[in-house]
């Protein structure tokens, strides 16, 4: 391979390297403040989950997507994480910041679940797929029939 094209890929490697590390990760803790309001199979191994974030007179539902191992549920397949040197953010902190922020953080970085085990203490995470953002939903119940 010549030097040129050596050099070339050593280049593109750089920006695609620096490109990824500016991007960053986003840790959510999944607890009783940020709780996952829909947790639905899409298909054999794959859950769509949304979380909803009330800001200042509105209320907006982000969405994702989680894969399981095809046998067992997503939250049964996370994998164990030190907590201690990330940044994570919890429903107040979300709620500091503008849907549109928000939506962007989380479209910009990749984002990671991160859950407390009840029983053990320790910290799970999922590597979830943002799927999009639905503004100001209010969700519904019918009180009598149709």
């Amino acid at each position: 391979m010549s030097i040129i094209k050596k050099n070339l890929i050593f280049v593109l490697l750089c920006i695609s390297a620096i490109s990824q590390a500016q991007n960053g990760k986003i840790y959510l803790l999944i607890d009783s403040g940020l709780a996952i309001i829909e947790n639905k199979a899409v298909m054999d191994g794959y859950y769509e989950c949304t979380l909803t974030v009330r800001t200042s007179g509105s209320t907006d539902a982000y969405s994702f997507t989680l894969q399981g191992d095809g046998i067992r549920g997503w939250e049964d397949t996370g994998q164990e994480i030190d907590v201690k040197s990330f940044d994570i953010y919890d429903k107040e902190k979300l709620k500091k910041l503008a849907p549109c922020d928000l939506h962007q953080q989380l479209s910009d970085k990749q984002t990671i679940f991160v859950k407390q085990d009840p029983v053990s203490g320790k910290y799970k995470s999922w590597l979830p797929f943002y799927m999009s953002t639905s503004k100001n939903r209010t969700v519904m119940k019918q009180k009598s029939k149709i």
